[in-house]
Order: C-alpha cells, then sequence, then structure tokens
C-alpha cells in the first residue's frame, strides 16, 4: 500500500509486495482455480462412464449378497434339508 500511496503503479506495488508482476499474478490465479475445477470438469465429461462403474458395483454386491444368503440358507439345518 505504501508503494501505491507514494504514487506508484499497481504493478510496481505488486512486484514489490509479491515479487510477481500483475501478468504472472494472473496467470498464477487462473491455473489454480483451473485446478480447484479440474475434478468437476472431469466428472461432467466422464458422467455416462462413472454412472456405468457405480451400477457394474452395485450389481456385484447385490449378486455376492444373494450368494451369501444362499449358502447360508443351506448351511442351517431346516426343513429345506428334511424333504
Amino acid at each position: 500500500m505504501g508503494t501505491l500511496e507514494n504514487g506508484g503503479t499497481i504493478n510496481d506495488a505488486a512486484n514489490k509486495s509479491l515479487g510477481l508482476t500483475m501478468a504472472a499474478l494472473e496467470g498464477k490465479w487462473a491455473s489454480h482455480l483451473s485446478a480447484r475445477l479440474g475434478w468437476l470438469v472431469y466428472m461432467g465429461n466422464n458422467l455416462y462412464e462413472i454412472l456405468f462403474f457405480l451400477a457394474s458395483l452395485m450389481t456385484i454386491v447385490a449378486v455376492v449378497r444373494t450368494i451369501v444368503k444362499r449358502v447360508a440358507r443351506r448351511a442351517r439345518p431346516g426343513k429345506e434339508d428334511e424333504g
């Protein structure tokens, strides 16, 4: 702020306080923004693949649960085994 009070430009103040020119500061800011939103863009571009993958996982879990229930039912002594 002292540089601006003494009649310096914004570029001079940024260079003195941050060690960066305004162009370099803007470039870093833009890359920071794109890095923060990168995952959202990725999710948007691959939505169908992600949904298909999640549906596949849910199907596998359902099949495994069904098999486990069947095995547990057959292992129990009960009415099904007595004929």
